[in-house]
């Protein structure tokens, strides 16, 4: 019960990754990261932006912005690949955290289960997580 085995892709290579302390290692992925990932590139900027622009430029702001926290948010999970596979990830995070009327809680709760469902499905072998959560 003490280490979780958990199955990656790196360069193309399925590697086993045994994680000694499950538990923080859970808590790091599923609950912090999720807090403070959405706190730097979902609320603050989005936040900062959507109240500063007036309503005619909003949009094209706010697009701007999305796009580049996306890729921001993919680029420092890893590599250039993480652009595309995280950098998607923030743009539908984004899309719950203004469909849900800016709430950083929705975007949290969403950004939470994706990362659990990525490491449950690891930890049970069903699906290696190609690359950095």
């Amino acid at each position: 019960l003490g280490k979780l085995n958990l199955y990656l892709v790196v360069f193309g290579e399925q590697v086993k990754k045994i994680v000694p302390n499950h538990r923080l290692y859970i808590l790091h992925v599923c609950v912090l990261a999720p807090l403070f990932e959405e706190l730097i590139f979902r609320e603050t900027p989005l936040r900062r932006t959507l109240n500063t622009y007036w309503l005619e430029q909003r949009k094209a702001v706010v697009i701007s912005t999305i796009a580049a926290i996306s890729v921001i948010f993919g680029y420092l999970h890893g590599s250039v690949l993480n652009i595309f596979l995280q950098g998607v990830g923030g743009l539908v995070l984004s899309w719950v955290y203004l469909a849900n009327n800016r709430s950083y809680l929705s975007a949290v709760i969403t950004h939470s289960l994706y990362n659990t469902t990525l490491v449950a499905t690891s930890a049970l072998g069903v699906l290696p997580i190609n690359v950095l959560i």
